[in-house]
């Protein structure tokens, strides 16, 4: 997951300048009470769930020539079918996921996915797959993850997912006389702050990112950028910039990109970015 001329035009709005649209008698003792306490513990619930990203969000081949497409709501295999990821700990390395109604196998019940690294490499263990619940599902684990290369998943060895670089990679300048610094962790630029990547997608051509913590707007919220490739030259657009949660950038409406030089972001032009 902008614009200094639009910036200094119109600083309430950022979609101007990241392409993307804003978001579309007395009580008693006792019912203050309890609205301040229903309060206090749904938001600190709704921040603790929902705030983090999934940590292996992204696109991955495998040995067994599955391609692999994680988000922070869904693992999808060409193989295996898809999988909807109700719960996930970074800290212990694992999600819970139900299994798609259209999956070939074990449609509609409940898998426990484990992942750890293991000398630099990625592997993934489905520890359960055909579990009746979510609560299931979660007490099967956890996989040994003590040599992943030559077992400890079920009697078999796990599987290494293998990554890709993002494809737009490099330093470039904009029309707004900015400057973007773009790697696999972060989209830095001289305006407006640096976007740590959270998860990239090059089949679809966007990223999720968080707000830096330095950053002057939307500090520390999610953004989504998109981009694309219009007459050879590479445009991108910044769908989300004050999502409250990474699904919640992610799930926002991808851009029209029929012709990036004059409209579909939110209303504006996307942002042409011309190498360095």
């Amino acid at each position: 997951m902008r614009y200094l001329a639009i910036l200094l035009a119109a600083l309430s709005s950022t979609a101007a300048l990241g392409c993307g649209d804003d978001d579309d008698g007395g009580g008693s003792t006792d019912t203050d009470t309890d609205t301040d306490t229903d309060t206090d513990t749904d938001t600190d619930t709704d921040t603790d769930a929902d705030v983090a990203a999934l940590e292996i969000a992204g696109e991955y081949d495998d040995a067994w020539s599955d391609f692999h497409v994680i988000t922070q709501s869904l693992w999808s295999m060409n193989l295996m079918g898809s999988f909807h990821i109700d719960s996930f700990d970074n800290d212990a390395d694992y999600l819970v996921a139900q299994n798609d109604s259209d999956n070939e196998y074990n449609p509609d019940l409940w898998s426990r996915f484990d992942w750890t690294v293991y000398e630099e490499g990625l592997y993934y263990c489905q520890i359960a797959y055909d579990a009746e619940t979510a609560e299931d599902a979660e007490a099967a684990g956890p996989a040994d993850a003590t040599d992943p290369t030559t077992g400890g998943c079920g009697g078999y060895a796990w599987t290494e997912l293998t990554g890709f670089d993002l494809e737009i990679v490099g330093d470039y300048d904009d029309e707004w006389s900015d400057t973007h610094g773009i790697t696999n962790d972060a989209w830095v630029t001289g305006l407006m702050g640096t976007f740590n990547v959270a998860a990239f997608y090059n089949t679809s051509d966007y990223l999720i990112a968080q707000n830096d913590s330095d950053n002057e707007y939307n500090a520390d919220l999610w953004s989504r950028f998109d981009w694309t490739t219009y007459l050879d030259d590479l445009y991108y657009c910044q769908t989300a910039y004050d999502a409250a949660t990474p699904v919640a950038a992610e799930d926002t409406t991808a851009p029209d990109n029929s012709d990036p030089t004059s409209g579909g972001c939110g209303g504006y032009a996307w942002t042409q970015l011309t190498p360095q």
